[in-house]
């Protein structure tokens, strides 16, 4: 069993199984070293697969690849893209044409598709050393990767209400529609639109640059320039309101590790979770801790989708403008956690996290748990 030339990275997976014991104190080091394992192993899914006499027959791989809806060719070229040798279908493809259906899969075959997320790892159908209990099942694949089930439902759920009142720090924009009413000694109301050059033209005020503006920015700079014109609104007589009539959309673009990277219309007032949301999320091997937004060339901001996942915080949820890039990259470290805790699955570990993160992202551990032994 040899590994392939070349894995990436959301492939090289640690696996955490915690299982209830006999009952005891707490660990003594709350991080415990980290062990490499041999060089010689495929990957950790696969050995945990392999240890667990979790055999893939041909008929379960025919059936991932026609739920994957690709080609033979585009697995060809999936498989060549991450690096491993796309020959590696021929055997299969062989076995089925021959009507050997029930042949065993190449192991290096089934090594890759695990790594593209196509195959299951068969780590859910692990069973636990002798004297243990066996650890609680999360599921192979995709499903137990925290954050996943979420994106899998948006669909549209998460777009932002354009209904209601926007608040003063929208900032305006091209093909904004605003509505400017004057009341008072003066009773007035003017539709205006953003236009390419970012300015509005108002009847006996003239052409006004408001791109750029909050809307309560804009509502101060209309005020004083209408106020040449209109004099009530320098003694108190006329008041001026500047509303959004209708939010302009922005062109974003989507891309790295995605379910659909591409260019989105989102509304101004959408946010990266929005626009990740219309992608459908960051894949199996995307990163959740380290979404960045790009403008003009340059990063802006790091979003961790964890802050606003496990603890509600959108701090980092910016809105978006024209031309923006969300672009998710590999993950870090991938580890699974199984067991007698709260939330089992599989979370991502940022640099510089270990043991005490990752029990904390499961939601620690479960009341019947024994915290003795940790596997």
């Amino acid at each position: 069993m040899h590994a392939p030339a070349r894995r990436p990275r959301a492939a090289l997976w640690a696996v955490l199984l915690a299982a209830v014991t006999s009952p005891g104190a707490l660990l003594a080091q709350e991080r415990p070293p980290v062990v490499t394992p041999p060089s010689d192993i495929r990957t950790q899914a696969q050995a945990a697969a392999a240890g667990a006499g979790y055999d893939v027959s041909n008929a379960q791989i025919a059936d991932a690849i026609r739920q994957s809806g690709m080609s033979e060719e585009q697995l060809r070229e999936q498989l060549q893209l991450a690096g491993y040798d796309p020959g590696l279908i021929d055997a299969f493809m062989a076995a089925q044409s021959g009507g050997e259906g029930d042949a065993p899969a190449g192991e290096d075959f089934v090594g890759a598709l695990q790594a593209l997320g196509l195959l299951g790892t068969g780590v859910d159908e692990v069973v636990a050393p002798e004297g243990m209990e066996a650890p609680a099942r999360i599921g192979g694949g995709e499903a137990g990767v925290f954050g996943k089930d979420i994106f899998r439902r948006a669909s549209t759920a998460f777009d932002p209400v354009t209904s209601g009142p926007v608040d003063p720090g929208y900032r305006l924009g091209v093909g904004d529609q605003l509505q400017l009413i004057l009341t008072g000694d003066v009773e007035l109301a003017y539709s205006l639109v953003v236009n390419r050059e970012g300015t509005v033209v108002i009847p006996q005020v003239g052409q006004v640059s408001l791109a750029g503006l909050t809307l309560a920015g804009a509502r101060t700079l209309l005020t004083q320039r209408a106020g040449a014109s209109y004099s009530g609104l320098t003694t108190g007589g006329t008041v001026l309101d500047l509303t959004i009539a209708g939010i302009r959309t922005n062109a974003v673009f989507v891309i790295g590790e995605v379910e659909d990277p591409g260019a989105y219309q989102v509304n101004a007032l959408g946010t990266v979770f929005h626009a990740l949301a219309r992608a459908g999320g960051p894949t199996v091997r995307g990163s959740f801790r380290a979404v960045e937004i790009r403008r003009g060339g340059a990063v802006i901001n790091t979003m961790d989708l964890y802050d606003y996942l496990l603890y509600g915080d959108a701090s980092d949820d910016i809105r978006l403008e024209q031309g923006d890039v969300v672009f998710v990259p590999l993950n870090f470290r991938a580890v699974a956690v199984r067991g007698a805790v709260r939330r089992p699955g599989i979370f991502e570990l940022a640099p510089g996290e270990g043991f005490a993160d990752l029990i904390d992202f499961a939601g620690g551990f479960a009341s019947e748990a024994s915290q003795d032994r940790v596997q």
